[in-house]
């Protein structure tokens, strides 16, 4: 959840608190996570996970886990990676149709690829905004991009059914988001001349 659904007045940048993608990985994210998929029992902060995409396959694997395949697309140009309460995937990823995701449909109990944001949407990056076992409840994934030079967010509480605009700019590439090392939400974002 982002307080106000705005960025915070106080500058709390910092270094992330896991590691990032760099501006060329984009077909690598990272994430930190549980002991296993589908296993939160020891928090959501054991492991580090790595998602990459290769030859149309989405590969999951961490150190304690063996590379798995979540779900083959061809032509995919990016991809992001998140978990939920639960340890489900949720995986964001653009191809040439655009932006769109793969995640657990409750409604379906199984996991669907949605329909695409909207057109000109790019740069999908997102990751679960609290890991700590004590704010649980407070926990949502956040799938942010750019369109238009500006920088946008959905929540899984809405069912990332919500645009939110969080930050009018001239952003020409979201390279990450995360937690960084003073507890904040942070956007890594570059801007355009």
């Amino acid at each position: 959840m982002i307080p106000e659904e705005r960025l915070g007045d106080i500058d709390r940048s910092a270094q992330f608190a896991g590691q990032t993608r760099t501006p060329t990985d984009l077909l690598v994210d990272y994430e930190q996570g549980g002991v296993a998929l589908q296993d939160a029992s020891q928090g959501l902060r054991v492991q580090m996970w790595t998602l990459r995409y290769e030859d149309g396959d989405f590969l999951l694997s961490a150190e304690n886990v063996p590379e798995t395949v979540l779900f083959s697309r061809p032509g995919v140009e990016q991809v992001g990676l998140a978990f939920d309460n639960n340890m489900s995937p949720f995986v964001a990823f653009q191809d040439a149709g655009g932006i769109a995701y793969w995640s657990f449909d409750t409604g379906q109990q199984q996991f669907v690829i949605s329909d695409y944001l909207p057109a000109g949407s790019h740069s999908p990056r997102c990751t679960l905004d609290e890991k700590r076992e004590l704010l649980d409840s407070w926990r949502d994934i956040i799938l942010a991009y750019l369109r238009d030079g500006n920088l946008y967010y959905r929540q899984q509480r809405d069912n990332y059914g919500t645009e939110r605009l969080l930050e009018s700019g001239n952003f020409i590439d979201l390279v990450a988001v995360g937690k960084n090392r003073k507890n904040s939400l942070q956007f890594l974002v570059m801007e355009g001349a």
